[in-house]
């Protein structure tokens, strides 16, 4: 049994590793401290500085932000998801990877 402080991720590509896990792959904490061979006080420091240093990094990049299609937009893409799938009345985006191409006649 060794003691002191926990294993750490050592290399960035294991951070990024741990990143990529987390929201690609939704993994519970049990599966990436495993995956990682951290406990779990590690793996939640670690993910928590990584989100700062993500987030520091890309604010000001404006691909990486989230915004909403305006309410005439929102219509118009409504209208076209509508025209392909007659049951997804009202929508304009997704959320669950669903990818519909939708394309102005």
């Amino acid at each position: 049994m060794t003691r002191g402080r926990p294993t750490k991720l050592k290399h960035h590509h294991q951070v990024l590793g741990l990143v990529l896990c987390f929201y690609v792959g939704s993994m519970e904490q049990s599966s990436l401290c495993m995956l990682f061979g951290a406990p779990p006080s590690t793996l939640s420091r670690t993910l928590a500085r990584a989100e700062a240093a993500l987030a520091q990094a890309l604010s000001g990049y404006a691909p990486a932000r989230i915004s909403w299609p305006s309410p005439a937009r929102q219509a118009k893409l409504a209208k076209l998801v509508e025209a392909r799938e007659p049951l997804l009345q009202n929508t304009f985006g997704f959320i669950d990877g669903k990818n519909f191409r939708v394309s102005f006649i």
